[in-house]
C-alpha cells in the first residue's frame, strides 16, 4: 500500500521509477496486475481504479463499496474481484466497469 495516495510503477530490470499514478483520495491498500499494460488499485477512498501503465491514465473508477477496499484480484481477463471492509466482495465486469455481483 501507499500512504501518499499514489501507485508507483517500477522498472524491475533497472530499478528506476517509471510512473507515479495519481487519482486516489486516500491511502492505496492493494494493487493487482491485470495485463502487461493494465493494473488495478484499491484504496481507503472506497474505490478501485484501473490504470494504463503505458500512459499513466486512469481508465476506470469502480465505485460501489461503502468502506475501504482491502484487496483486488483478477478472476479472468474480463472479471475483477474486490474485497472491502464493508464485508463484501464485488465482482466487476472489466469491459463495462459495472459491478455484476455482490457477495455478502
Amino acid at each position: 500500500g501507499s500512504a501518499d495516495e499514489t501507485v508507483k510503477v517500477w522498472d524491475i530490470v533497472t530499478g528506476e521509477l517509471r510512473l507515479t499514478l495519481e487519482g486516489h483520495t486516500d491511502e492505496v491498500t492493494s494493487v493487482c496486475l491485470l495485463s502487461s499494460s493494465l493494473l488495478a488499485s484499491g484504496s481507503v477512498d472506497n474505490t478501485v481504479r484501473v490504470w494504463n501503465v503505458d500512459t499513466g491514465e486512469c481508465t476506470q473508477v469502480l465505485e460501489g463499496h461503502s468502506s475501504w477496499v482491502t484487496s483486488v484480484f483478477l478472476l479472468s481477463p474480463s472479471l475483477l474481484a474486490s474485497g472491502s471492509e464493508d464485508n463484501t466482495v464485488r465482482i466487476w465486469d472489466m469491459y463495462t466497469g459495472e459491478s455484476t455481483r455482490v457477495l455478502e
